[in-house]
């Protein structure tokens, strides 16, 4: 039932739904940006590479806070981002794949042809 509520509340009210999104994106990076700064910073002497954690942290922070500050322009940078990840991610996909297929089709072609039984 909270489905279809949602459903029709997406359909009648887009602008809304689409702000209420955003809002969970930016508060969902502020929290996760905090808690990485906070275990970069716990971690510095325990781990070398804390402090990338740490300015990813920030980053995170950053992304949260401009998407809060600007709304409308932060709902449009989010679906450029995703169209150019979804883009990216395709094009690495189909170069895994020919890689995969270059790599079975020299394994198949450097296999010796299986022996004939012998007839008796």
């Amino acid at each position: 039932m909270s489905g279809i509520a949602a459903g029709v509340v997406t359909f009648v009210w887009p602008s809304m739904t689409a702000l209420a999104l955003l809002v969970v994106i930016a508060t969902w990076s502020l929290i996760i940006g905090g808690s990485r700064i906070a275990f970069a910073i716990s971690a510095r002497k325990q781990l070398p590479g804390a402090g990338v954690v740490g300015l990813g942290g920030g980053l995170l922070v950053l992304l949260g806070v401009l998407l809060l500050a600007d709304p409308g322009a932060g709902a449009i940078g989010i679906t450029w981002a995703i169209g150019w990840a979804a883009f990216v991610s395709g094009g690495l996909e189909l170069w895994l794949a020919a890689g995969v297929r270059r790599e079975t089709h020299d394994v198949a072609n450097s296999v010796p042809p299986a022996p004939r039984p012998a007839v008796v």
